[in-house]
């Protein structure tokens, strides 16, 4: 009886350790298979989120850097940085791209069309920067322009307060002139006063000087008798010692040699170039400016022009040659080496002297000029010859011009004293000028008119001392 229970307690212990393994066993199986479910689970997720992944694309290690700054998914921060973008660009949160991009377009367009420098192609950034640019351009010429108008202001200032000073200097003058004015008309008066005394005191002495005139007539028409018979006499002498010359110089004596004697010759003479080379140089005191006719030493030119078949002008001087620049040409009659060069004011070793006499019109307008005398004073000067007031044996040359006029006075009609005076002085100058024409040829001195005397120093004319 015993032994039976102590049986029993052993046979409990083994049926426990069953019932023990088997609800181990039962829940082992029961999470293998939970584990084996849950794992198809996340073998279906993760085939979506590869799948996902694929579609989606992989977002740039930036996004995913800025959604964990953020605490928020890539997503998110895209669609935030979308939505700022679109704001920045259109001024819309939710504004979509093809609306962005239709409106970025159309006011690219619009911008291309009035700024030179926005292409419809470029960016908003760098159309932004172009537009900057001409902002800032606009900018800096706006300041400079408003510079200028200050300074326009200013000197307007100044220009009117000069403007006034000048004008009450003006009107001050103008009231000391009508002062001076008034002044002269008086003293005027009271010499026309004095005048018309002084014409009936003058008519009674006329009187009085005219039967003195009378009877000084008779004596000197004597005299004239006497001094024209004198003249015939000393006329009949020169001319017979004019035939002694004659005889002792056979070949006679011909001024247009001594117009056209060589000063130089042409050394060298380019076909087709305006440049020539001459045998005169520094040693022979020459300057840039000074210019020369061209004559063949065979001739062929026309003696009464004293027209060479070209005119040429130094330009550069070496120490014994010269260049110069063909300034005038003959067709068909070019420079060629042995030319000679003539200048009748310029000579090597001595100063010619020249007699001037008469009035010109060196341009040639029909019009006398006021100072022809002193601008071919100066010509001649310029190139080295000497103008002397009288003529002698001395003289190399006499320029004429055209004789003084002398107006005709009516013996009808009264005369001022001044217009008979000046008439006087021409009629002076008159006789002047035809006695040293007639002294020159009596010398043997040659006669140069206006034209000759600018053709033999090279002018045509229009020469640059003439323009001055």
């Amino acid at each position: 009886m015993a032994g039976r229970p102590v049986a029993a307690r052993g046979g409990s212990g083994m049926l426990y350790g069953l019932i023990a393994f088997v609800i181990v066993a039962v829940a082992s199986l029961g999470g293998f298979v939970w584990q084996l479910t849950g794992n198809k689970a996340l073998q279906s997720a993760n085939d979506r989120a590869q799948s996902d992944l694929r579609r989606h694309g992989t977002p740039p290690s930036y996004y995913k850097d800025e959604a964990g700054a953020r605490s928020n998914t890539v997503f998110g921060v895209m669609n935030e940085d979308i939505e700022a973008l679109a704001f920045l660009t259109c001024g819309k949160a939710d504004a979509v791209r093809p609306a962005i991009v239709e409106g970025a377009r159309k006011l690219l367009v619009q911008v291309a069309a009035t700024s030179p420098t926005v292409n419809d192609d470029d960016s908003l950034m760098s159309a932004s920067t172009k537009l900057l640019g001409n902002v800032r351009k606009l900018q800096a010429e706006n300041a400079q322009v408003t510079t200028d108008l200050e300074e326009a202001r200013q000197a307007k200032l100044t220009a009117e307060n000069d403007l006034k000073t000048v004008r009450d200097e003006f009107e001050a003058q103008v009231a000391e002139l009508r002062e001076e004015l008034d002044q002269v008309a008086r003293q005027n008066a009271e010499q026309l006063a004095a005048k018309d005394e002084q014409l009936a005191r003058q008519q009674a002495e006329a009187e009085a000087i005219g039967e003195e005139l009378s009877r000084a007539k008779v004596t000197q028409q004597s005299k004239d008798t006497d001094y024209g018979i004198e003249i015939y006499r000393l006329k009949e002498d020169l001319k017979s010692l004019q035939d002694q010359i004659a005889v002792l110089k056979p070949g006679g004596f011909d001024p247009y040699d001594i117009l056209t004697k060589a000063d130089g010759r042409v050394l060298r003479s380019i076909p087709g170039s305006d440049v020539i080379y001459i045998n005169l140089g520094e040693k022979d005191r020459i300057k840039p400016g000074l210019t020369f006719e061209v004559f063949s030493p065979a001739g062929g030119e026309q003696r009464a022009d004293f027209r060479g078949k070209a005119s040429v002008e130094v330009t550069a001087i070496m120490e014994t040659t010269a260049e110069c620049l063909v300034t005038r040409m003959t067709r068909g009659r070019p420079i060629v080496e042995g030319d000679i060069v003539v200048n009748i004011v310029y000579e090597r070793n001595r100063l010619p002297r020249f007699v001037v006499r008469g009035e010109f019109d060196l341009n040639y307008d029909e019009q006398i000029d006021r100072n022809g005398v002193e601008r071919v004073t100066a010509i001649i000067q310029a190139w080295g010859g000497q103008v002397v007031d009288e003529i002698d044996e001395t003289t190399d040359f006499l320029v004429v011009g055209m004789g003084p006029l002398v107006p005709v006075l009516s013996t009808e009609q009264p005369v001022s004293d001044v217009i008979r005076d000046l008439a006087d002085s021409r009629l002076d100058r008159l006789v002047e000028y035809e006695r040293d024409i007639e002294q020159a040829r009596t010398l043997y001195i040659p006669i140069i008119t206006q034209s000759q005397f600018l053709f033999l120093t090279g002018y045509s004319g229009q020469g640059p001392i003439l323009a001055q």
